[in-house]
């Protein structure tokens, strides 16, 4: 990632302390691999996950230490996301910090993963071709390069990645898609009643199919710590309204949907 973009970020990502924080899982594949990358690096544990409608934790692995949302674009607090917001949290890590109304048009489409391994400065050419045209379908990033072709050279060129344009080519839209939707990256993770939870990807046509190994979820949560309610509608609209939100997310120029306590 070009270091006029990682100056909009602070420095609390460059060093993050497992001592001292314990990671929020949000409810997809983006951030599931998300958490697994920074759990990885850092050592930093799964402690939370937030579906949209409640916010649970693991009251060991959490006790005494700080969340940090992954693809999860929080109001407050440590974040990374990916998400055109109405309403930005200056400690979120999010390639689209600067976009708003006026240039929504501009967004980096991609996903969280993508946006860390920029972030980190991570090397995706030693892996074989098609486990990164699989991580390209994460959050449908894909889409971008066939349909908004100006787009996508802007934002691989600001995350120092022009390398991915060459992968990408090699095959057409509709086999991005049909990846997508058989290898089931595009379903939702779940909690289930005794904490524990559900992710129904395609684990072993992963593994068959693309020669990765992706571990399912060992974690789970005992307290459910806040309740939420959610909103869409026309951003105009929101200014009218008097909520405490807690998460948001613009869902076209002039839409936005948020959660709120």
């Amino acid at each position: 990632m070009l270091d006029i973009v990682k100056k909009h970020f602070g420095d609390w990502y460059k060093d993050i302390d497992k001592e001292k924080y314990y990671l929020v899982l949000t409810n997809d594949i983006d951030s599931y691999l998300s958490c697994l990358y920074l759990k990885k690096k850092f050592g930093v544990q799964i402690g939370g996950f937030y579906d949209f409608k409640a916010l649970y934790i693991n009251s060991e692995i959490s006790k005494g230490k700080d969340p940090i949302y992954v693809d999860g674009d929080t109001v407050n607090g440590y974040a990374f996301g990916n998400h055109v917001t109405g309403i930005r949290n200056k400690d979120c890590v999010n390639l689209n910090c600067k976009i708003n109304t006026s240039n929504y048009n501009m967004k980096y489409a991609g996903s969280t993963l993508l946006t860390l391994y920029s972030l980190y400065n991570e090397d995706l050419r030693k892996h074989p071709k098609y486990q990164i045209q699989l991580l390209l379908t994460i959050d449908v990033w894909f889409k971008q390069y066939f349909c908004y072709r100006d787009k996508w050279d802007f934002w691989v060129k600001m995350m120092g990645m022009e390398y991915l344009t060459d992968i990408i080519s090699e095959y057409d839209i509709d086999d991005y898609y049909s990846s997508l939707i058989e290898m089931g990256l595009n379903a939702k993770i779940e909690i289930l009643p005794d904490g524990s939870i559900d992710f129904p990807i395609n684990y072993d046509g992963i593994k068959n199919n693309f020669n990765l190994s992706i571990p399912k979820p060992d974690c789970s949560f005992d307290m459910k710590i806040l309740d939420l309610h959610t909103w869409n509608g026309f951003l105009q609209g929101m200014l009218t309204r008097d909520e405490k939100i807690f998460s948001n997310a613009m869902t076209y120029k002039n839409k936005m949907s948020y959660s709120y306590i």
